[in-house]
């Protein structure tokens, strides 16, 4: 008996996994690579230079949306420096945690209020 359910435990951690691992979306946003210190502040086209140097410094990238005002954490800082500006990026979105599948940088457009 001990031995049946033993089993019948082991089948649902299994057939669960998948669930599991689905829980990261997968999603594209545009937005601006900027360091975790300036934020906003550096979201707009003059904010390259102090985004680096603040990188330089220790500072972390993240991606800002201009729209919601959302900080995404970019689990790939060597993508990100590449690409310092207004991007598109698409990937898992796991929380606020953004795995980069692919990124480009494309024109700004202005949101509306």
């Amino acid at each position: 008996m001990k031995s049946l359910v033993v089993c019948l435990v082991g089948i649902m951690v299994i057939s669960a996994l998948p669930l599991w691992a689905a829980d990261a979306a997968t999603v594209t946003v545009e937005g601006w690579i900027v360091d975790d210190i300036c934020k906003a502040s550096n979201a707009n086209p003059n904010g390259k230079a102090c985004t680096l140097k603040c990188h330089n410094d220790g500072a972390k990238l993240v991606l800002y949306t201009e729209q919601d005002k959302k900080v995404y954490q970019l689990d790939s800082q060597e993508q990100a420096e590449a690409h310092v500006g207004y991007v598109r990026i698409s990937g898992k979105l796991d929380g606020e945690k953004l795995a980069i599948e692919e990124i480009e940088s494309v024109k700004y457009r202005r949101s509306k209020p």
